[in-house]
């Protein structure tokens, strides 16, 4: 996520990307990226020691 925020500042920066790009890659980091981080985070394995 990180990655894509540092890639759409660079290319706004070097105006190749538009407003309504950004508008794009926005809505990406929110509908996509943001439940995916959320759902990848609940992956871990079950032990007794972590109770």
């Amino acid at each position: 996520m990180f990655l894509l925020m540092i890639a759409g500042y660079c290319l706004r920066k070097k105006q190749l990307l538009s407003l309504e790009g950004a508008g794009s890659l926005s809505n990406l980091m929110l509908y996509i990226c943001g439940p995916a981080i959320m759902i990848l985070s609940f992956d871990t394995s079950f032990s007794y020691l972590r109770l």
